[in-house]
């Protein structure tokens, strides 16, 4: 795999990123985080570093449009 810079905002690459390097971008930057992902043996992991639900799906959902905003920008740039 090529080597990308990590960026602030991971979802804007256009190439798949290091987990690790991900996360040791994001430490001792973040109050509250929601970690989703695959192991290694292909199971989906969640953890959240905080109690409140409501909280925890609010971010969630603002994230997911990030991403399908950024899915939009790329299809409309590509003349999709």
């Amino acid at each position: 795999m090529a080597e990308a810079e990590v960026i602030d905002f991971p979802w804007l690459s256009n190439e798949d990123l290091d987990p690790d390097r991900v996360l040791e971008n994001a430490k001792g930057r973040l109050t509250r985080v929601i970690i989703v992902g695959w192991t290694k043996e292909d199971t989906e992991y969640t953890n959240i570093s905080f109690a409140d639900g409501a909280d925890a799906l609010w971010l969630l959902e603002m994230g997911k449009m990030k991403v399908l905003d950024h899915a939009r920008k790329l299809r409309e740039e590509r003349g999709e």
